[in-house]
């Protein structure tokens, strides 16, 4: 099938018009009675290079009505939706760095609904995942100077993401190093056999089996408290059922629905009913005037991972209010879409799991050293930072010369900023009072990152 050419972004750290790269990322933690209680500041580096990129496949955002597979062309989508969209789904990931975000041309909604003919949807997804394709491609070629990357999507995003993993992660160790983490969320296309293993639909890549473990995969969906988990029967119509993507080398082979395990991350969340941390959403209309871009409420619903059936896994929610809790009930707007028996709240995916996946990404980092020992800057000179490890002091050298009366902020891998300090003549650089960790250490000529004992 072939491959397509590099189409616009919906967002690059270069664009000249960027609605993330101004976007407020604060979030603000409301409690029972609807005032602010805390505030979450997340900085927002979308177009930062820190060392870390981030890759999101956006699901599908369609205004049509659509009868047959086939694609849409992207100067008929509705632009507001996927750029509002994005940002709901995956804006908070832009506090690793900078932040990719293709536009493709989706396939219609009956290319993975029903029993679409495996001929028309292998189309139509080849014309969606070759924009995708192309688009990382290009990214790997030309912006991303050997960063390590994130990636992520949703719903039709996460297939084509899926497809992307087999085709060009999963065979070139180099870029397994690379990558921190992959998550292809919301769909039922992620499955192992029973037990610790490779996802099947890819060679070569480990499902996470630890929140620190790096180069692996994560996957989750979501519905309420005693559902079949919309699998019953299942969807003949996804994409990991077509031969002929196995054939274009996209998918390693299709699901055998007697035989193989759908995959659900369960690391942060278990079998047993606990309060949801921060259900995570847009601050649209600026809510009580906040004025942070995200809300969130924490323990307005219980959740657990479920099993039902060798397909039917997922996280159960159900919403659990105080006495006179004036929060509102956000998934209760789910329950009147025609698809909510078969996919939950499929829609609201990243808003259930956002804080949960933040934490476990800044684990990743924190625990694979992500980002190396120093970064590119702009200027292409580099930063280097010795001793590394450090106890309490380092020496700060930019090419061979000391970094020498230069300011420099320290910050956590989660973003915030914990320390200010000068470096000497020498350039030496007082760390004393940090904890034990990793940090980034910025200047005005980039960033370094230094582990302290």
């Amino acid at each position: 099938m072939q491959r397509s050419v590099i189409r616009a972004p919906a967002y690059h750290p270069d664009k000249l018009i960027n609605l993330l790269a101004d976007y407020n990322l604060d979030v603000a933690v409301f409690d029972t009675a609807m005032e602010v209680d805390s505030v979450i500041e997340i900085e927002n580096r979308s177009i930062e290079n820190t060392g870390t990129d981030v890759f999101f496949v956006h699901p599908t955002y369609l205004s049509g009505t659509y009868l047959q597979p086939g694609n849409v062309a992207i100067n008929e989508q509705p632009f507001s939706n996927i750029f509002t969209g994005i940002i709901a789904q995956g804006g908070l990931l832009a506090k690793y760095g900078r932040f990719y975000a293709p536009l493709y041309r989706q396939a219609t909604p009956p290319s993975f609904l029903g029993n679409p003919n495996f001929e028309a949807q292998a189309a139509a997804v080849s014309v969606a995942y070759g924009d995708v394709h192309a688009a990382f491609m290009h990214y790997l070629d030309h912006q991303s100077g050997g960063n390590d990357f994130i990636l992520a999507a949703h719903s039709q995003g996460s297939y084509l993401l899926s497809m992307l993993l087999q085709d060009v992660i999963a065979e070139d160790e180099s870029l397994r190093e690379r990558m921190i983490a992959a998550v292809p969320a919301g769909v039922a296309a992620i499955y192992d056999d029973p037990g610790e293993g490779p996802g099947a639909w890819w060679n070569g890549l480990d499902l996470c089996s630890t929140i620190e473990q790096c180069g692996c995969v994560m996957n989750w969906r979501s519905f309420p408290e005693g559902h079949n988990m919309g699998l019953n029967p299942v969807n003949s119509g996804s994409p990991a059922f077509n031969p002929l993507l196995v054939d274009s080398g996209w998918v390693a082979r299709v699901i055998d629905p007697e035989l193989d395990y759908f995959y659900q991350d369960s690391l942060f969340y278990g079998n047993e009913p606990e309060p949801l941390r921060y259900y995570i959403a847009p601050n649209g209309g600026d809510v009580n005037g906040s004025g942070t871009g995200f809300v969130a409420f924490d323990g307005l619903y219980s959740i657990r991972h479920r099993r039902t059936s060798t397909q039917g896994v997922g996280f159960w929610l159900e919403h659990t209010p105080a006495e006179n809790d004036q929060r509102p009930d956000d998934l209760a707007n789910e329950e009147d879409d025609p698809l909510f028996e078969f996919w939950g709240y499929h829609r609201k995916d990243y808003h259930v799991y956002l804080f949960a996946l933040l934490e476990q990404l800044d684990a990743k980092l924190e625990s694979c050293g992500a980002l190396g020992n120093s970064f590119h800057t702009e200027s292409n000179g580099r930063i280097e930072v010795f001793p590394n490890p450090s106890a309490n002091h380092v020496q700060l050298m930019y090419g061979r010369l000391p970094l020498s009366d230069t300011d420099v902020e320290v910050y956590s891998l989660s973003g915030k900023s914990v320390k200010r300090g000068r470096t000497t003549e020498s350039g030496s650089l007082n760390l004393d009072g940090l904890p034990a960790g990793l940090y980034l250490l910025k200047c005005k000529r980039g960033t370094v990152k230094v582990a302290v004992e």
